[in-house]
């Protein structure tokens, strides 16, 4: 340390000024100041302690507390007969000016002492006033120069000097001050920004300065330059430096930062800002400078810069005495006549107090001056530490979620929600707590509030503008998969804050209230539940998973307003273990798809059955009991079952299958394929009490396979039609008996085409107990493999408008009970290619009104009475053996002529035997018998 003794000093004199605001001066005339002290630091208040004296033991304390004042302390001594004129103004007077924040009244001296009353009063800045000012509001998308600014002029300071272009000038997203002073908060966010400040004074006022770099720096006004010099005897030794020490401490080499930022989740956010001390790293987490909870790497940069600066400040320093009253923080000197020649460099002032003394009772002005500084290397950028706590919130709080008019929900991609705190009444336009902060208002006070208040009340913040996007715990938040249940607007959720931050709310619950009250209670404590309401707005309508835990009422309670969808993979089990499985549709289908897409699995059911992997079939197995399905709209009601491929199986394993259709219709549309229906054992029973059975196939078969049994259709009254437009109609009975039995008539129509009766094994009969017709318009084959026998109980009459032809391959045999007559108008011709036999028990006559003509290889000719042919033409008989017998008269006439021939020719009448006729009669044979 180099110091220098102080030998002389010239006089100073000191001078109080108090701003009474047009209010008549009665004090200031009665004060002295006797001693002064001043604490002035880089980015604090600064504050002024005077020590007076006064003939008034009973000075009132409002006259002084909360007044503007000016100390005048004049470097040189200009005492005269009235004392220092107040109109004098030397460029030599160092002003200090403030606001009284204390005034204290001391001891009063005796009446030797001539009687004085000591006072003292504290100084302070109208920034200093703000530390009686507390406030919990919400600032956002503003910088925090705006910030500090509107804080500022807000509680009076309006005397601001910015010289920032940097630091403090990002618009931040989400700013809070919490149970904080306004003094505190600025300060706050002055040392997290980087900025410091410091005061200029004049007569009458104080300006606050904000600064960002070494350029906010000013000349120290009348000390721009500041000599270090010895003390010689006689010389006025004032404005000089008395004592200089020089340190240099350790500080840290390095300072790291780390933070999160949840929208970037997976990358790392750090920073390292390397300095020149000797020290260590600083390692801090999280960085808190981000306070809108969207850090970012570039900020951290910033911040980490600002902090390793701040740690390096005390590095280098200077501490000094000196004379040199002019020397306030924040101002720069140049030092000068050092013996290190280091030392003589710029440097800024960080701290000076000042000392400054009267001697003397009352008009005594024996006086000197002092001061003890700090200042360091102008080359060091000044950055405040952050010594100022920021406040912290340690438990949980409640808020309202907010959103805009008219929205029941309001969130973002990150399912954020806006809130408003019950302590944010700032953000209405209330105004508490503003205004002069010792409780009494100024008029400049009350303008400036009643100015604020309409702003306020004419750009309250709206409902979504609240709060910044506050993140929402969930149970469960995964990518893409979790819980999420949004909070809604008006509703009171729970609210904790990362690290304490105010700034940094994070909500992890809700909870009821008198507006929003829970569902069941007091009445139903046992019942639990998850149920939502439908948004927006309109009737209420709700979804709901409800608990019932009541002792023989539990129940597990779903709700869906409107839709329900349910997705799984594999498979689902719904396992009733006593009771009944409802589904009720009031209004609306029901649909039930299977895909029966590939890669199913197997699956073990709750019962431990082991089920295969399925196919896209659907089973309903009902292992006991019934199912019931029953349509009971008022309107129509359809049941539909479509099958794009695939089948359709019933299986009943004992019991009934009943189809019961009250009115309406029963319509069965098949597109393609078959229609089968298989019984086993048992009858199939279609009855219609009343109506038509229609049967309509555009084009395919109908198959009706009985394996054993019977069929049977039975129509009480009306008819039976069967149309068939194009195509065959077939009756297969592979074995058995098909039997139709109609009481009315039976009709049978082929339009167009054939109709085919084949019974490829047995027999067929028919029995008609009337009369039968068959009317061919066209031809008519009979093809028999076998024989044909034909039974008439009446007379048989075959009447042909053309020719009869009947062609015999073996013997032809006609017998008559009774008399055999055949007649025909034109020519009469039997042939047979084997033997011809009629027999007849009673008479045979043909009569032909042509030629009557018998081949066949053997002809027999029998009747139980008489035998006559008869022939308008030539009666002719022709085979190897002709027999005619008769067993009364046998009669053979021709008009033409009767022949006869054969190897054997036998003509016999038991009575008379005739032939003959118009022509000749000619019997040609090896052996001719007549008898």
């Amino acid at each position: 340390m180099v110091s220098t003794t102080l030998l002389h000093q010239k006089p100073i004199s000191l001078k109080i000024d108090i701003d009474y605001q047009g209010e008549e001066e009665t004090t200031l005339r009665h004060l002295v100041l006797q001693q002064f002290h001043g604490i002035e630091t880089l980015s604090e208040p600064f504050e002024y302690t005077v020590l007076m004296i006064s003939d008034d033991p009973a000075i009132n304390f409002s006259d002084m507390v909360g007044k503007k004042v000016t100390i005048s302390l004049d470097c040189h001594d200009k005492r005269g007969s009235e004392g220092i004129s107040s109109q004098e103004e030397s460029p030599k007077i160092r002003y200090f000016n403030g606001v009284i924040g204390q005034f204290t009244q001391l001891h009063t001296a005796h009446k030797s002492d001539d009687n004085v009353t000591y006072y003292e009063a504290k100084i302070y800045p109208q920034f200093w006033m703000l530390k009686f000012t507390q406030d919990c509001r919400i600032f956002q998308h503003q910088s925090a120069m705006d910030i500090i600014k509107q804080v500022l002029q807000e509680n009076g300071v309006l005397k601001i000097e910015d010289k920032t272009k940097d630091c403090g000038h990002l618009p931040r997203e989400y700013c809070v001050q919490y149970n904080e002073s306004s003094f505190d908060f600025i300060s706050r966010l002055l040392e997290e920004e980087g900025i410091f400040y410091y005061f200029k004074h004049t007569h009458g006022q104080h300006t606050l300065v904000l600064g960002e770099a070494p350029s906010s720096h000013e000349d120290c006004p009348g000390a721009k330059t500041a000599e270090f010099e010895k003390a010689v005897s006689g010389v006025d030794y004032f404005n000089k430096l008395i004592t200089c020490k020089v340190l240099e401490r350790v500080v840290p080499k390095s300072h790291s930062l780390v933070d999160y930022n949840f929208t970037t989740a997976s990358t790392k956010i750090s920073s390292l800002s390397n300095g020149v001390g000797l020290g260590g790293k600083v390692y801090a987490y999280p960085g808190l400078f981000d306070h809108e909870d969207l850090p970012k790497q570039v900020k951290l940069e910033t911040v980490s810069t600002l902090r390793i600066q701040a740690d390096e400040l005390p590095s280098k320093s200077v501490d000094a005495t000196s004379t040199i009253p002019f020397f306030a923080p924040g101002y720069k000197f140049q030092m000068q006549g050092h013996t290190r020649k280091d030392v003589n460099r710029l440097y800024v002032l960080h701290t000076v107090v000042h000392e400054a003394n009267i001697t003397g009772g009352l008009g005594l002005h024996d006086s000197h001056y002092r001061n003890q500084l700090t200042a360091f290397p102008f080359s060091i950028p000044y950055k405040s530490r952050m010594k100022t706590p920021r406040p912290k919130i340690h438990s949980t709080q409640t808020a309202r979620v907010t959103g805009p008019k008219n929205e029941e929900i309001w969130t973002d991609q990150y399912g954020r929600i806006k809130v408003r705190f019950h302590w944010d009444i700032q953000s209405k336009g209330t105004d508490v707590g503003k205004g002069n902060q010792l409780g009494k208002e100024t008029q400049e006070d009350q303008d400036q509030s009643e100015t604020r208040n309409a702003q306020e009340d004419g750009n309250s913040k709206d409902e979504q503008d609240s709060s910044c996007w506050v993140r929402v715990a969930e149970g469960w938040a995964g990518n893409n998969w979790g819980i999420l249940f949004t909070p809604r607007v008006g509703m009171e959720v729970v609210v904790t804050f990362l690290e304490g931050n105010p700034d940094r709310p994070l909500v992890i619950g809700t909870v009821y209230n008198s507006d929003n009250m829970p569902p069941y209670l007091p009445e139903q404590p046992t019942k639990s539940t998850i149920k939502s309401r439908s948004t927006k707005k309109g009737p209420e309508g709700f979804n709901e998973l409800r608990f019932e835990d009541l002792k023989g009422s539990e129940e597990v309670f779903f709700h869906s307003q409107k839709d329900l969808t349910i997705r799984v993979n594999e498979t689902v089990n719904d396992w009733v273990k006593r009771g009944s499985y409802w589904w009720w549709i009031d209004r609306g289908n029901r649909e039930v798809i299977l895909a029966g897409e590939e890669e199913s699995v197997s699956k073990t059911t709750p019962k431990g059955q082991d089920l295969p992997a399925g196919k896209g079939d659907d089973n309903l197995t009902l292992l006991k009991g019934s199912r019931t399905m029953q349509l009971k709209s008022e309107k129509d009601a359809n049941y539909n079952v479509l099958i794009n491929h695939g089948d359709r199986y019933l299986e009943i394993e004992e019991g009934s299958n009943l189809e019961l259709l009250n009115k309406g219709d029963y319509y069965i549309q098949q597109k393609e394929g078959n229609s089968d229906h298989f019984i086993e054992k048992g009858d199939a029973t279609l009855t219609l009490e009343k109506g038509n059975v229609h049967t309509h196939l555009s084009e395919g078969n109908i198959t009706t396979h009985i394996t054993k049994g019977d069929h049977s259709i039975v129509l009480k009254e009306g008819n039976d039609y069967k149309e068939l437009t194009n195509g065959d109609a077939t009756f297969l009975v592979k074995e058995g008996l098909f039997f139709e039995k109609i009481k009315s008539n039976y009709t049978t129509i082929v339009e167009e085409g054939n109709q085919e009766i084949a019974i490829q094994q047995g027999t067929q009969t028919i029995t008609v107990q009337g009369d039968q017709s068959l009317n061919l318009q066209a031809n008519q084959t009979i093809t028999v493999a076998g024989n044909v026998e034909e039974s008439i109980t009446g007379n048989y009459t075959l009447k042909i408008d053309g020719n009869l032809e009947i062609i015999i391959g073996g013997t032809v045999s006609i017998q008559s009970s009774g008399a055999a007559t055949f007649g025909s108008e034109a020519a009469t011709t039997l042939e047979s290619g084997a033997e011809m036999t009629v027999n007849a028990g009673a008479a045979m006559t043909l009569s032909a009104e042509g030629e009557t003509t018998m081949s066949a290889a053997g002809l027999t000719l029998t009747s139980e009475g008489a035998t006559t042919f008869e022939s308008t033409g030539e009666t002719t008989m022709n085979a190897s053996e002709v027999n005619v017998v008769a067993e009364t008269e046998l009669m053979l006439e021709g008009t033409a002529g009767v022949t006869m021939s054969g190897a054997a020719v036998t003509i016999a009448g038991e009575a008379t035997a005739t032939m003959g006729g118009e022509g000749s009669t000619q019997i040609t044979g090896a052996l001719v018998t007549l008898a």
